[in-house]
């Protein structure tokens, strides 16, 4: 253990240094292949900040859809800027899909700038114009420090996670970076005078647990920071399945032990999608047909189908309808005790 404690300590004082000969490298490169000129950062103008970066439009030659991710002055770290580029440069490299892209590093008077793709639109303000308009599906579809900002949208309605949070880890954590709203179980660490580890997965379920309740259909946009038990089960049952309300719950719960882990959350989204209204694929079933019990659409089509026809048919066993009943059981199919 002792070795293993001093192979943490040297590689920890040693790894700022390597990541900042890594980005001097590596800016280098990038002015020479745009010959020697310089980008055009507006500092003027913010389009999006956290706790510790300032996010400016920015063009570089003929590139003029840029923006740069630049280190806030009252850091007093400057290794934190060489890190998160290292962060950057690592995560391009490995080519994952819906990740931002790092497309070059300028380095002036030892400000760090990461240059990225500018994209039209962050998930936040995607939500705050439309979230009367979402789906089901959609909340569906939709790394430490989740959160809507960090989100970006193209013009195809694709998504793009930005920023992917930042902590030191190994025997201890002296150091937390992401933002509000903290998981409980680090609010209780940075109450403790001496910080331990905690697990990274859990704070992510949370975190994403947040994401979810953000994305639901529902009236008017409610930050993450205000997700909680109560909030969540003011939801729109008719909008929302109840399915997807309490994975909600269990990704927010204040013990990290009894959080849905990443399989469980995946297993359970596909299980959602599958059970969405049978006719548009986007609200949830939450009609029960009479007589024969099958739940196979949302309260919208059956108003149309009955508008259309006078009636209406089971989907899937074609028996005429007579009666529906409201149901947030998301079975499909459901038989009594006195039918089995």
């Amino acid at each position: 253990m002792n070795d293993r404690e001093k192979a943490y300590k040297l590689a920890h004082e040693f790894i700022p240094v390597f990541a900042c000969i890594e980005c001097h490298l590596a800016a280098n490169l990038d002015m020479t292949a745009h010959n020697g000129s310089h980008p055009i950062i507006n500092r003027n103008e913010v389009e999006g900040e956290g706790g510790y970066f300032t996010v400016h439009p920015a063009s570089w030659d003929n590139d003029d859809q840029l923006v740069a991710k630049s280190l806030k002055q009252h850091c007093a770290d400057p290794n934190f800027a060489y890190l998160e580029g290292h962060f950057h440069r690592a995560v391009t490299n490995l080519n994952v899909p819906h990740m931002i892209h790092l497309k070059y590093l300028y380095i002036d008077n030892d400000v760090v700038n990461l240059i990225m793709p500018r994209y039209s639109a962050n998930l936040k303000s995607f939500l705050e114009k439309n979230l009367k308009d979402m789906n089901a599906d959609k909340a569906i579809e939709i790394s430490r420090d989740i959160e809507a900002e960090n989100i970006l949208i193209d013009e195809q309605k694709h998504v793009y996670l930005a920023d992917y949070g930042t902590c030191q880890h190994g025997t201890e954590n002296h150091t937390i970076v992401g933002s509000v709203p903290f998981p409980p179980d680090i609010n209780a660490l940075m109450n403790r005078d001496h910080l331990q580890t905690y697990l990274g997965s859990a704070v992510d379920v949370y975190l994403l647990g947040g994401l979810m309740f953000v994305c639901a259909p529902n009236e008017n946009y409610i930050p993450a920071s205000d997700a909680n038990p109560e909030q969540v089960q003011r939801l729109d049952r008719h909008k929302v399945p109840e399915s997807y309300c309490q994975l909600i719950l269990r990704c927010l719960h204040k013990d990290w032990k009894k959080r849905s882990t990443a399989k469980e959350i995946v297993d359970e989204l596909d299980s959602i999608a599958m059970k969405l209204c049978m006719i548009c694929q986007e609200k949830p079933r939450f009609l029960r047909c009479f007589p024969c019990q099958h739940k196979t659409m949302c309260e919208e089509c059956y108003a149309k189908l009955l508008q259309q026809n006078n009636e209406v048919s089971c989907i899937i066993c074609r028996q005429a309808v007579t009666a529906v009943q409201d149901d947030n059981n998301s079975n499909t199919f459901f038989i009594t005790d006195e039918r089995r």
